[in-house]
């Protein structure tokens, strides 16, 4: 009693291992395309309101999401976006840690999600990559706040292609950016 096989434990270990690294390669992988997005997938960036077809610059007026990118889903509520993505409640939280199992989700996960008002309110958009043109959604100068999930660290910027001032709250939720950065954020990425 009290013995285990260390095949058991080597199993175990390999298939945390395995799960570790591919929310790992996900999450790169989201990173790197969206880093790596040129002017031709830009014109491959289409907007859909309930499966509608609708135009990019109405995107910031509705609850909307990039997971199918370049397919941005919206919705009238945020409800109906979050059922869209498939998150479960738990998992759509802010991280306190930003550690632990949780990183095993993260490519199911938006890394932010801003807001048009302050307070959390208004129309929202769940992002999972990096914007260089954040007008490219008809966000651009629109933010007022934001939340991040499961430890991510946005870096806002104040002009297009990650360039100009940038700001900078690491993985903290911010219900109001403050007068100097309100409505002034141009371009977003992943730290």
């Amino acid at each position: 009693m009290g013995r285990h096989s260390p095949r058991r434990h080597r199993g175990w270990a390999l298939g945390v291992a395995a799960v570790v690294a591919l929310a790992a390669a996900s999450a790169a992988y989201a990173t790197t395309t969206a880093a790596n997005t040129t002017a031709a997938d830009q014109m491959a960036l289409r907007a859909e309101l309930d499966g509608r077809p609708i135009a990019l610059i109405d995107v910031s007026r509705f609850h909307c999401h990039d997971r199918a990118y370049p397919v941005i889903r919206c919705f009238g509520t945020a409800l109906e976006r979050d059922r869209d993505e498939g998150v479960a409640d738990a998992a759509t939280k802010p991280a306190t840690d930003g550690g632990g199992a949780e990183a095993i989700t993260a490519a199911a996960i938006p890394y932010v999600r801003w807001y048009l008002d302050a307070n959390y309110g208004g129309p929202s958009f769940d992002a999972y990559i990096d914007y260089r043109d954040l007008g490219s959604l008809g966000w651009n100068d629109k933010i007022s706040s934001f939340r991040t999930f499961l430890g991510a660290h946005p870096r806002w910027w104040r002009d297009i292609g990650f360039t100009g001032t940038s700001w900078d709250w690491g993985s903290t939720p911010v219900l109001y950016v403050g007068d100097a950065a309100n409505d002034r954020f141009s371009s977003v990425d992943l730290v």
